[in-house]
């Protein structure tokens, strides 16, 4: 792209598009508003013809790799034959098929897909579904959402409601959230209470689910939603027991369990479901944006036979999108899951993931500021701490957060910093993609460490 250009869209962008959650509407420093124009693999390449390795799959998305034209020409073939009807009360081909697909590898008693546009709708669908199923049932007291601490259902007012993810600062800047969503601990396994082993904490977290329950009274609960892995909360892989005991306990008091798989779903930790990891199924689980890699926006939310068929007649579900069960993203979807299974890359997730960890373990023996790495499959974190005894954080002067992302891009990756760092290529990452991102973050934690004195 000639130079004339890129000024003129940089300037463009600053100064019309939102982009979003970062502060003055856009990236703006001394290299200007980062734009890519075209990906292939795990690489991203911007504007000026510089090349970008995709740590983090977009966002948690991309999960068979940029650049597949096969799915793009599942969009066109859709797009020209028909881009777009109503669904209410009609239905096209592609989501009728990939409904079938989706409920056809989610386990039983998994069974009807209701297709939205994104996790965020998925999530307002589900709770709205958890309220209604108990109104279709006759039991109308049942309307409060239980959920855990540093969690995160999307941007939509539902889900920031039962969100836990800087949850005071959601307060103050929402006021008021919806009534009756109730946060609890949920399990750390680096930053436990009262010194307890990560699986005697994540038991703890359990329980205290039905003690909040027993507390609200269990006749004035709708549901419990959490993410089976958490990546709000650092990428926090609980013990297998943890998800087994919500699940009995949601049974045993009548109570629907919503287990938010948007981010985390579609082979991203090995498992085409990550909750299959711990011997579970809830009533509902919601899915985004693995079903089609971010090559069309969709969202789904696949429901018990139970919960489905408290629907029927005239208890019909008070809740649509204009975009739902949409043709063209569902063809991309159909497309997507196709090459996750023709590919067997839910497998080489386990695998590759698995060589990913054993790497970035490695991290840890040469950088002092590291005090953890965890995650599963192709999803993990590495916190980094000022004190590795104490697990302290880095203060806010250190600003961690924007100078390692600072130098990774510098590195030419692209990871996402919190207060970990995140890390989750595309499932199509082979073992030396990982070693250039992996080597990469190790040369970015080193700068960092050398910057801020810290030796």
């Amino acid at each position: 792209m000639p130079a004339s250009l890129q000024e003129e869209l940089v300037a463009a962008g600053l100064k019309h598009a939102w982009v979003h959650q970062a502060p003055r509407f856009g990236r703006a420093g001394e290299d200007g508003l980062v734009i890519f124009e075209s990906g292939k693999g795990c690489l991203l390449t911007d504007i000026t013809g510089r090349e970008v390795f995709d740590g983090m799959s977009g966002a948690w998305v991309v999960n068979v790799g940029h650049g597949r034209t096969e799915i793009a020409d599942a969009i066109g073939d859709q797009a020209r034959r028909l881009a777009y009807a109503s669904a209410f009360n009609f239905l096209t081909e592609p989501a009728i098929r990939l409904a079938e697909k989706l409920a056809l590898i989610a386990p039983e008693p998994l069974e009807r897909v209701f297709l939205c546009s994104g996790g965020a709708e998925a999530v307002e669908a589900a709770l709205a579904m958890a309220r209604q199923y108990y109104f279709n049932i006759g039991q109308r007291g049942r309307y409060k959402i239980i959920s855990r601490r540093g969690s995160y259902h999307g941007s939509a007012f539902g889900g920031k409601s039962v969100s836990g993810l800087r949850h005071n600062l959601l307060q103050q800047r929402f006021a008021p959230l919806l009534e009756g969503c109730i946060q609890v601990a949920g399990p750390n396994t680096y930053r436990t209470e009262d010194d307890l082993d990560p699986r005697a904490y994540a038991i703890r977290c359990a329980r205290e689910i039905e003690r909040a329950i027993l507390h609200e009274g269990p006749d004035s609960v709708a549901a419990v939603i959490g993410e089976p892995i958490s990546a709000s909360a650092g990428v926090q892989v609980p013990d297998r027991e943890y998800w087994q005991i919500v699940r009995d306990v949601c049974t045993r008091h009548g109570i629907l369990l919503i287990l938010d798989e948007v981010l985390v779903g579609m082979g991203r930790t090995g498992k085409m479901f990550a909750f299959e990891h711990y011997g579970v199924v809830p009533d509902i689980v919601t899915l985004s944006k693995g079903i089609a890699s971010g090559y069309a926006p969709i969202g789904a939310v696949v429901v018990s036979k139970t919960v489905a068929e408290s629907f029927a007649g005239d208890n019909v579900f008070s809740h649509g999108y204009t975009y739902g069960s949409h043709p063209v993203a569902s063809a991309a979807g159909l497309r997507n899951i196709e090459i996750l299974e023709r590919e067997e890359l839910v497998g080489a997730s386990a695998t590759t993931g698995a060589y990913m960890h054993e790497r970035l373990n490695g991290l840890a023996q040469r950088y002092r500021s590291i005090g953890d790495v965890r995650g599963l499959g192709m999803i993990a974190a590495i916190e980094l701490v000022a004190d590795r005894g104490s697990k302290t954080p880095f203060p806010v002067e250190a600003k961690m957060s924007q100078r390692l992302a600072d130098c990774l891009l510098d590195e030419g990756i692209f990871l996402r910093v919190w207060d970990v760092i995140h890390v989750a290529p595309p499932l199509v990452a082979t073992r030396e993609d990982i070693d250039r991102m992996v080597d990469g973050i190790g040369r970015a934690i080193g700068r960092f460490e050398r910057d801020i004195g810290f030796n």
